[in-house]
């Protein structure tokens, strides 16, 4: 991003010569959902003694409260300040403007000053003229004269007169990052890629710098958040896959060379080369089974479960959005979509797809017995059909809710803990399986 730190102050006084390089942004660090850190570096001359300069073109989003500018020796920042936004006319000082009266002449000249009376100062061939309201000469500027905005100064108090480098860091909001994955299934197996998708909604734009995506979640007590960016997407080549490093409790991804990134725009660029996963489909009803519910059949959801565990490389993948392609297919197929949360190097994730079209559940309770005021029995029966011409694993779980404990079962329960029990149901191909089961419940 390029800013000018040009001498002067508000609108109202008049502008030095004096300036300095543009800003030179070094890096852009962004973190998934919060403000993005901003380093930067840049150079000023200096006169002896209490100066103040403005720090032009920085992000309306930027958070004043974590701006921080130093500079070398022999020079010491004493005092930020946010300034209220100058008008268009104000932000024409120190530039030509034209002079038009009601007769059609045309002059041009400097605008040298503008009065808190609301008079002008213009310099017009080689003389000085206040412009006041009234006079038949008025101020005409270009239609593409530059908005109003708010002005940032820093107060430098220097030693001697010379340039001073000024480092410059600062947390805004409206510039962060989204991982996304897309998992391709095919005749030779699963392979899952990464790309990062990076939002610029700060309100101005980023020059070519570092780029540091950070996966994890870091407290960010200033708050903030990102609105919905304007959509401009760059793609980039998938064989510049970023380099990637621990930082403290999160994991941080380097990406090769520099990248711009201008204002309103979205840029997407490689986070995880292709992998190989191992994956299973998988099918599951989930239900609860305290209480008295009727002897009517319920019918219940299946849901279509990918399970995804990795092969090869072991690698953490920050938490994004996996979308499932079947390549099996001509022309490909789109499977569905789910969200993963942040996973560790080495572990898995289930994603659900939808809702199963030939697999059907329906639950019937059976019997119902109560014991005492605290204490019931009940039986269910849960009927799997499968239409498709191949067979299915169906992931029955039943929620149950207090003490309890299982009187008997049809099918031996695969997994259970405090609240749940999970039987893996086979069911054949054009056929059914029913699975059987009585608990004693105590609250």
């Amino acid at each position: 991003m390029h800013a000018r730190i040009a001498a002067g102050l508000c609108a109202g006084l008049s502008v030095a010569t004096a300036s300095a390089a543009p800003v030179d942004t070094k890096t852009l660090t962004l973190y998934q959902g919060g403000a993005a850190l901003v380093t930067a570096e840049t150079s000023a001359m200096l006169e002896p003694g209490v100066s103040r300069y403005a720090l032009e073109a920085l992000p309306q989003r930027m958070r004043f409260e974590s701006l921080d500018v130093t500079s070398g020796d022999g020079a010491r920042v004493t005092t930020l300040h946010r300034q209220p936004p100058t008008d268009v006319l104000a932000r024409r000082v120190g530039k030509t403007v034209l002079l038009v009266d009601d007769e059609g002449g045309e002059r041009r000249g400097r605008l040298i000053q503008l009065r808190g009376d609301g008079r002008a100062v213009v310099s017009v061939d080689d003389r000085l003229e206040v412009i006041a309201p009234g006079d038949p000469w008025r101020l005409v500027l270009p239609a593409d004269a530059e908005p109003a905005r708010e002005g940032i100064a820093a107060t430098i108090d220097a030693d001697s007169a010379g340039e001073t480098p000024l480092a410059i860091t600062y947390l805004t909001d409206g510039l962060d990052w989204q991982a996304d994955y897309t998992l391709r299934v095919g005749e030779d197996g699963a392979r899952l890629a990464g790309m990062a998708t990076l939002h610029n909604d700060t309100g101005a734009g980023f020059d070519p710098a570092a780029l540091l995506l950070v996966a994890g979640d870091v407290n960010d007590a200033g708050g903030g958040g990102r609105p919905v960016a304007r959509e401009l997407t760059m793609a980039a080549s998938a064989d510049s896959a970023p380099k990637r490093e621990t930082a403290g409790d999160w994991h941080a991804y380097r990406l090769d060379g520099e990248h711009a990134l201008a204002e309103g725009e979205q840029l997407r660029l490689p986070l995880m080369s292709p992998q190989q996963v191992d994956t299973e489909r998988r099918y599951e009803t989930v239900a609860n089974a305290n209480g008295w519910m009727g002897r009517e059949p319920q019918p219940a959801p299946v849901t279509v479960r990918l399970e995804v565990a990795p092969d090869g490389e072991r690698r953490p993948l920050p938490a994004g959005t996996v979308r499932v392609i079947d390549t099996t297919r001509n022309p490909a197929f789109f499977q569905g979509s789910d969200r993963i949360g942040h996973t560790p190097a080495g572990k898995g994730f289930d994603l659900t797809l939808g809702r199963a079209f030939d697999v059907r559940a329906e639950r019937k309770q059976t019997a119902f017995e109560r014991l005492g005021s605290d204490s019931h029995e009940t039986a269910w029966e849960v009927r799997l059909t499968n239409a498709g011409a191949d067979a299915v694993t169906v992931d029955v779980v039943e929620r149950i809710a207090g003490d309890w404990k299982l009187l008997e079962a049809s099918v031996s329960p695969a997994e259970r803990d405090a609240r749940h029990l999970r039987w893996a149901v086979e069911v054949p191909a054009e056929g059914e399986t029913t699975l059987r089961y009585r608990v004693r419940i105590n609250r």
